[in-house]
């Protein structure tokens, strides 16, 4: 989830808190790297080396969730995303995954690759960021389910079609921070590796509400590695359209999206910290319990959960 905050997953950092190394070649040369990064963004390509440097950075200096999430929000916003998004998964699945198989695209710190495994899934993680994949390690470990999960250290631009065929496909708080070619590539990855009867869940964000329609897509300059943008319903459907796939929306965060970024980041109130984690208790539910009945759901969320499965099926 992103400063941009329509993202759903990792987010936004301000580069002062975040140390850069330059080369120096680059301090010698900045035309040539201008150059170089001019070059990429023409090709709509990211810098793989520089992006899993980038997210393992993140996660050296914020805990899990802030470094997969918002990273400069308070913790008590983070919790409050990060239930939505995982409960609002777990409403989707049976209640025991035993002899299920999972894939999780850009697993992160393994918050869905762990939470599967535990339900009895045989998952794999992938991730290009080896210090996020560590950590995901020490969630399995802890949580005693290491020898459900698999992780691979890849870009899903280099993940092969046929990993498996999955029951499962997750890919949270990755397609916002994928250049649109990378983006098409990660969701054919998806498919390629789904069951014939699998379900991928997704969960994107919110260019057309109103909480997030002043926001700005593109690249974070300032910080090698990171590149943001908004996603949206409409690019959703249109890639499925073109690919045979059939999309549900199956959840929205009005409540969570009218706290975060109505509130605290658009009129810029403040809470004490006891205060804060009260309101972020309460808007978490009351998202669960919403429906999708009307335009404000989609007029109000900063995010959706959505499934796709092959069409016909």
């Amino acid at each position: 989830m992103s400063e941009l905050d329509g993202v759903s997953g990792r987010s936004y950092v301000d580069a002062a808190k975040l140390p850069v190394k330059r080369s120096q070649a680059n301090r010698r040369q900045p035309g040539a790297a201008l150059r170089t990064k001019r070059s990429r963004h023409e090709r709509g390509v990211s810098n793989e080396a520089a992006v899993a440097r980038y997210w393992s950075r993140r996660l050296k200096h914020a805990g899990p969730l802030a470094a997969v999430l918002t990273y400069d929000a308070p913790p008590a916003i983070n919790r409050a995303y990060d239930r939505w998004e995982r409960e609002s998964l777990l409403r989707q699945l049976p209640a025991s995954l035993d002899g299920k198989t999972a894939l999780d695209l850009g697993c992160g710190s393994g918050r869905v690759a762990v939470l599967l495994a535990g339900r009895g899934a045989t998952v794999t993680g992938v991730d290009i960021s080896p210090v996020m994949l560590e950590a995901c390690r020490t969630a399995a470990r802890r949580a005693r389910v290491s020898r459900r999960l698999t992780l691979i250290e890849s870009s899903v631009s280099k993940l092969i079609p046929n990993l498996g065929k999955f029951d499962i496909v997750t890919c949270f708080g990755l397609l916002e921070h994928l250049w649109p070619k990378e983006r098409h590539r990660c969701l054919h990855v998806a498919l390629a590796n789904l069951n014939k009867s699998g379900r991928i869940f997704l969960v994107v964000n919110n260019p057309d509400g109103v909480f997030l329609r002043t926001r700005k897509s593109g690249s974070d300059r300032r910080v090698a590695g990171h590149y943001v943008s908004m996603v949206g319903l409409r690019w959703l459907e249109k890639f499925c359209n073109a690919n045979g796939a059939a999309m549900t929306v199956l959840a929205a965060n009005p409540f969570y999206a009218w706290l975060h970024y109505g509130l605290l980041k658009g009129l810029a109130v403040s809470f004490p910290e006891a205060e804060l984690n009260r309101l972020a208790q309460v808007v978490t539910p009351l998202d669960l319990a919403a429906t999708l009945r009307g335009p404000l759901p989609y007029a109000l969320a900063s995010h959706f959960m959505v499934e796709l499965r092959r069409r016909g099926v």
